[in-house]
């Protein structure tokens, strides 16, 4: 039998305006949990039926200001003001693409739900990438995630927001020879369904274990900081964004991305080498609060570098 249909990824609207267009994954998954029912002393099940059903929306994309703003540095965002779709556009055999407002098109309704970012990751000569879950939740009315085929499409595909890897400075020193960082905000999400009911009603913030992870070429890092650690006083990660036509904005440009903590403690990780290849440094940034009023990581989306 020949091939019929071919799709892509086309993108996410969600209900505050935002497109999120440059996707490097988008995987929608119903997350089954399924229940086989046996006979007593019966090898072979005799009932089989959905027990729960967990659907979500997992992504990556360089669009990390756009989900930053979205999301802020409580790392969720509240998606009930309207639907969330997720489209797939349909490829042309022995062509290109199907056009937007051709009706031939797939997409992933969420009628509600909840947006979070989960890690932002950036390395020397790559794009900065954050990974993030949509969170679905039934509203009473609608099923989590409903999909529909012969849809026109939404969002108009967008090329510009580009980051890669910027300085990192440690109680007001830059480390040097930075070569990747992580953070990682450690977000768990509360889900709940009850009185019988297959789906998932209730989304929220659990707790947050935000830690930044750091491998550097300064392998004598651990000299300074020390086999237990040192406390932090101030720790401010860059994001350096990348200019259209051109190579990168300047520092003094309010064009990037920071991330700021005031308190936790850096420790030595690991020290990596192998052969002829320059040997690496692990760090570990574990962050905390000042006070239960304040919030673990301070984020700027248009910032200088200093």
């Amino acid at each position: 039998m020949t091939v019929s249909n071919v799709y892509v990824l086309h993108g996410v609207n969600f209900p505050g305006g935002q497109f999120l267009s440059e996707l490097t994954s988008g995987t929608p998954a119903t997350n089954l949990d399924d229940l086989m029912g046996y006979a007593s002393g019966h090898p072979d099940p005799l009932f089989v039926a959905n027990k729960r059903a967990k659907p979500d929306v997992s992504f990556s994309t360089p669009q990390v200001k756009t989900m930053l703003t979205l999301c802020g540095a409580g790392g969720m965002a509240d998606l009930s003001a309207g639907n969330t779709d997720l489209y797939y556009k349909q490829a042309t055999n022995l062509g290109e693409r199907q056009s937007a407002a051709s009706t031939v098109h797939k997409r992933f309704r969420m009628a509600s739900g909840a947006v979070y970012w989960t890690e932002v990751s950036a390395g020397q000569d790559e794009d900065a990438t954050l990974s993030g879950r949509i969170c679905p939740i039934y509203n009473g009315t609608n099923a989590p995630l409903v999909p529909a085929g012969s849809i026109a499409l939404a969002g108009t595909p967008s090329g510009s927001e580009f980051f890669t890897l910027g300085p990192v400075k440690v109680n007001g020193t830059e480390l040097p020879g930075i070569k990747r960082v992580t953070i990682s905000l450690g977000l768990t999400a509360t889900e709940e369904a009850a009185s019988g009911e297959l789906y998932t009603s209730f989304c929220g913030v659990q707790q947050r274990a935000p830690v930044v992870t750091i491998e550097t070429l300064q392998v004598d890092a651990w000299d300074g900081y020390g086999l237990l650690g040192t406390a932090i006083s101030s720790l401010v990660v860059y994001l350096r964004r990348r200019d259209p036509d051109g190579s990168l904005y300047a520092n003094g440009s309010s064009q990037h991305i920071s991330f700021t903590a005031s308190a936790g403690k850096i420790v030595p990780n690991n020290v990596s080498g192998a052969g002829n290849a320059p040997a690496t440094a692990g760090l570990r940034c574990l962050l905390r609060t000042t006070s239960a009023s304040s919030s673990v990581l301070t984020i700027a989306t248009t910032d200088t570098i200093s």
